[in-house]
């Protein structure tokens, strides 16, 4: 039997296992690839509020962040990945709507349904999230302090003349945000 009569042979009796096992195997592959070589992260900060940023200023802090964090992980590298959440309270999007008018922009629009899936991930990410570090407008910050929420600067071994109450600091008060 000649290489190709082997060859059609094997096709014939064994084409969907080859098939299946090729495509497993590069899956496999795949996963592992992605799996090894996944940026370890050191920090997640979260922002919630109603500035929308772009996507070089979220760099820009990411890269302020780095600065000053500790690489956790002990991989020899800093890594800080920021989540922007941009949203809007009820009364903020009745406020911009009033402003617009007064300004002649009969354009502006919210999307209510994105506020409300933007609120659902905030929300999210307040119960499940891995932020280690959330810079929340004053706003969204009031929507969840009654609920307990947040952890207290003392259970987190933080004191601070700059406190706003027992479980936040004004970032704008902070060196930090000079920088």
């Amino acid at each position: 039997m000649t290489s190709k009569q082997w060859l059609e042979n094997f096709w014939y009796h064994y084409k969907w296992h080859t098939i299946l096992i090729s495509f497993a195997a590069v899956f496999l592959i795949v996963c592992v690839t992605q799996f090894a070589t996944k940026e370890k992260v050191d920090a997640y900060v979260m922002y919630a509020g109603e500035k929308s940023f772009s996507v070089s200023e979220l760099y820009s802090m990411e890269d302020a962040f780095e600065m000053v964090a500790t690489d956790y992980n002990d991989d020899g590298k800093k890594t800080v990945k920021m989540t922007d959440i941009t949203v809007m309270t009820d009364e903020q999007i009745k406020e911009n709507q009033k402003k617009a008018e007064e300004a002649g922009n009969s354009d502006y629009y919210v999307d209510m349904q994105y506020m409300k899936d933007m609120q659902d991930k905030f929300k999210m990410q307040l119960t499940a999230g891995e932020a280690y570090l959330c810079l929340l407008s004053p706003e969204m910050y009031a929507l969840d302090y009654e609920a307990g929420m947040y952890m207290t600067l003392s259970e987190l071994g933080i004191s601070s003349d700059i406190a706003v109450d027992d479980t936040a600091i004004r970032f704008k008060d902070t060196d930090f945000a000079q920088f």
